[in-house]
C-alpha cells in the first residue's frame, strides 16, 4: 500500500534529518523544524505545513525535490525557500489533502 504523506506521518518525523541529494555525489542535510495543522481547514480537509532548516548555502530553488531519510525512506515535497540568512535557510511544504 502507499505511504499516505498526511499531517500523522510528518510528525512522526519531527525533528528528524532528512537528506536531500542534488547531484551524483553531493547533497544536504535538512531538518524537520515544524509540523503545523491550520486550525482554518474546512470540513472534510486536512490542512498543514512543515518547515525545514537547512544550511546557508545552497538556497534551493522552488521545486519538487526528493527527501531521504532512514526511517521514511525516499518521498517527492514540494519545498519554497522562505526564510535565508547567515544562519541557514528555511524551507517549506504546505499540504491541503481531502479526508476521507
Amino acid at each position: 500500500m502507499p505511504q499516505t504523506y498526511n499531517h500523522a506521518f510528518f510528525a512522526e518525523h519531527l525533528n528528524r534529518t532528512f537528506h536531500l541529494s542534488l547531484e551524483e555525489d553531493s547533497g544536504i542535510d535538512l531538518v524537520m523544524t515544524e509540523c503545523q495543522k491550520r486550525d482554518s481547514a474546512p470540513e472534510g480537509w486536512e490542512c498543514f505545513s512543515v518547515a525545514f532548516e537547512g544550511p546557508p548555502q545552497p538556497v534551493l530553488e522552488q521545486a519538487i525535490w526528493e527527501l531521504e531519510s532512514e526511517a521514511t525512506g525516499k518521498f517527492p515535497i514540494f519545498l519554497v525557500p522562505v526564510e535565508a540568512d547567515a544562519r541557514g535557510c528555511v524551507y517549506e511544504a504546505v499540504y491541503n489533502l481531502k479526508v476521507d
